[in-house]
């Protein structure tokens, strides 16, 4: 499962569609409570991206449904939805390693120099306060020094982005 939250992380850095869905669908009911995410919802959401983008073409109502699907579909085989025809959130926790990778592929995929700006934060699936008291905690001063200031983050990774999945083992 931790290879196919990484995979989830950068299948949205990669893909500008799949990042907007999980931004305006995926994470704000995620964030929100809901237990659950319709194909209508995101049908709504690819709607609405078609009516204010003009670059991505008109799609028929069956390739809006059928990404609707596959969003869906690819979801569950990354284990964060399960269920059948109403998929639930499953969602994951990342143990420490996968938390320390998290940090290092924040570090690599974030321009902004204060992280607590950073757009990619909800890719922790851990509300704010608890993602930074987690940080904080010493156990991780062996690959990152942070600077916080309750208003701005700053992190200095330790060890390279080449040695990090070794150093963790």
């Amino acid at each position: 499962n931790d290879l196919k939250v990484l995979l989830f992380w950068n299948l949205s850095n990669n893909n500008d569609l799949f990042q907007y869905l999980n931004e305006n669908v995926y994470f704000p009911a995620l964030y929100c409570g809901r237990i659950t995410i319709k194909s209508t919802d995101i049908q709504a959401c690819i709607k609405d991206l078609l009516d204010n983008t003009s670059e991505m073409g008109k799609w028929t109502p069956i390739t809006i449904a059928e990404t609707s699907s596959s969003y869906l579909r690819l979801l569950k085989k990354l284990s964060l939805m399960e269920g059948g025809l109403h998929k639930k959130f499953s969602t994951p926790y990342l143990n420490d390693k996968m938390f320390v990778l998290f940090i290092y592929w924040l570090k690599a995929v974030e321009e902004k120099s204060n992280l607590l700006e950073s757009e990619w934060l909800k890719y922790s699936f851990c509300e704010r306060p608890i993602f930074i008291e987690r940080l904080m905690q010493k156990k991780f001063s062996n690959y990152f020094q942070l600077q916080y200031s309750g208003d701005r983050l700053k992190i200095e990774t330790l060890i390279s982005y080449e040695n990090i999945y070794h150093a963790i083992r």
